[in-house]
C-alpha cells in the first residue's frame, strides 16, 4: 500500500481524499484510519514525503503531501505516452537498417 501511495502523490494527488481515493483498490477509497499511520510514518520517520500546510485565514485547509526526495520525484512522475503525444512517432531496429514505426490509420 505504501508504493500505491507514493504513486499516488508523485502523480499529482496532494490531497488526503484524493490519494486515498487514487491509492484505494477497485473496493474504494482506503480508510482515513488506514491512511493516515502510511502517510505519517512516510513523512516523519522515513522523510520520504513531505507535508505542506497551505496558508489560510480560514481554519480547516487540508494538508498537502508532496514527494521530497527528488530523485524518488523524478521516477514516480507520469510520463506522456508516445503515441498519445502528436507528431512523435517511435523508432524501432529492423534487421540491418533502422525503419519507422506505422501506427494504424496513419
Amino acid at each position: 500500500m505504501t508504493r500505491r501511495v507514493i504513486e499516488a502523490i508523485g502523480g499529482g494527488d496532494r490531497t488526503h481524499a484524493n490519494i486515498a481515493a487514487e491509492a484505494g483498490s477497485r473496493a474504494g477509497m482506503i480508510p482515513s484510519g488506514t491512511l493516515s499511520p502510511v502517510l505519517n510514518r512516510l513523512v516523519a520517520e522515513k522523510h520520504v514525503l513531505a507535508a505542506d500546510q497551505p496558508l489560510s485565514i480560514r481554519a480547516g485547509k487540508p494538508m498537502l503531501y508532496r514527494v521530497a526526495d527528488t530523485n524518488l520525484r523524478f521516477s514516480t512522475a507520469p510520463w506522456p505516452s508516445p503515441v498519445s503525444s502528436p507528431g512523435i512517432r517511435p523508432w524501432r531496429r529492423c534487421p540491418g537498417r533502422a525503419c519507422q514505426t506505422e501506427f494504424p490509420g496513419s
